[in-house]
């Protein structure tokens, strides 16, 4: 337990060093918001100098135990901003059309414990830097994060609601249990991604459950990492991923109606089996497209959604029956070389589209064939 606490505090240090240090000059001048419950962003006597905050000033927030909405219809540039930890929970939410930028000083924004934060249509765009969220994040009509590095989900408290809203950003990083959750909102980052610790000698990962609602969607132009505990659902939404797809074989799944489209190869027999109505897509243009390393002989799979394959193939080392009353698309078959002479591909497809059709040679010189009953 001792070392878990020290392991912590050692990240938790780092962090708020490199939020410190990384990035521009610090903000040296502090306009502290003094409207009592709330009231206008551009409003000079809202502010402890008189004046709303200025491109080289931190903006910071420090109150408890009430609830505060502040109203921002304009486009304003602050240095940098700080919403301060609190006693007692105290929401926070912009609200209106307006937009603050992020002026380049340190320290990165950083919102603290015990203060629900929301855009409720407002823009918050923070350039380069990053930002540390530790409490939960609610993003509606249109209110929109931009960060140009990452951000990072701290605390277990910090969930992430994107309800008609939008994130834009680079990494998306999570360093506790927390739950993402899309409605008619979309999210787009370079990465999706956990931390984890040493515990005993061991890495312990944090846990994630990511749902992907009806009108939601989900782009990660990069890598795309979920591990065990962890859940991803897709009910109605989409999610797609450029990069690596990884989704360890403990995180439950829950694959209802939506789409997922990668450009990955994909191993995890799941994305079909246990998919009730989810359209799968795979961009891959390597032979090996799609591969389940855990297919024995005689195997039947089922698919109960759309499958593409429109660049790539299916791979066996067994005799493997496809089944489905949906779209089926792939360019061709592909057998491996330790693939034995009962390796065959017995197509059971009411909508097949195969592209080339071919069934490439396993380097025997035995170029073998399929069949659709």
């Amino acid at each position: 337990m001792k070392k878990q606490q020290f392991t912590l505090a050692v990240l938790v240090a780092c962090m708020c060093f490199l939020t410190v240090s990384s990035f521009g000059a610090a903000a040296t001048i502090t306009n502290r918001w003094v409207g009592a419950s709330g009231g206008d962003w551009g409003v000079d006597a809202n502010w402890s100098l008189g004046h709303v905050p200025k491109a080289n000033e931190l903006a910071y927030f420090d109150f408890s135990g009430q609830s505060m909405e502040i109203s921002v219809n304009d486009e304003y540039t602050v240095g940098t901003w700080y919403v301060a930890k609190a006693s007692k929970s105290a929401p926070l939410t912009f609200k209106g059309t307006g937009k603050i930028l992020h002026g380049g000083y340190s320290p990165s924004p950083y919102i603290q414990n015990n203060h629900p934060f929301t855009l409720d249509g407002v823009t918050f765009d923070i350039g380069s830097f990053h930002s540390l969220w530790y409490s939960p994040v609610t993003l509606k009509n249109g209110g929109t994060f931009i960060a140009g590095d990452y951000v990072y989900l701290w605390n277990s408290s910090a969930n992430f609601n994107v309800n008609g809203g939008c994130f834009r950003g680079g990494k998306l990083l999570w360093a506790a249990n927390v739950s993402v959750t899309i409605d008619n909102g979309d999210v787009s980052c370079s990465n999706f991604d956990m931390r984890n610790v040493e515990v005993d000698g061991a890495k312990k990962y944090y846990a994630i459950n990511l749902s992907i609602n009806e009108g939601g969607s989900f782009a990660c132009s990069g890598d795309f990492n979920i591990y065990r505990n962890s859940s991803l659902a897709v009910k109605g939404g989409s999610l797609t991923t450029e990069g690596a797809f990884n989704v360890e074989s403990e995180v439950a799944l829950d694959l209802h109606s939506g789409a997922i489209t990668n450009s990955a190869a994909l191993s995890d027999r799941r994305f079909i089996t246990e998919n009730k109505g989810v359209s799968v897509c795979i961009k891959d243009n390597s032979n090996k497209a799609v591969f389940f390393d855990d297919v024995v002989d005689g195997d039947e799979l089922v698919f109960n959604a759309p499958f593409y394959v429109p660049n790539g193939y299916f791979s066996t080392t067994n005799s493997l029956t496809l089944v489905s009353k949906h779209p089926f698309q792939v360019e061709g078959f592909y057998y491996l070389p330790e693939s034995t002479a009962k390796a065959r591909f017995t197509l059971k497809l009411d909508q097949v589209i195969v592209g080339k059709g071919c069934i490439m040679d396993t380097g025997d010189g035995d170029a073998r064939t399929y069949k659709i009953e």
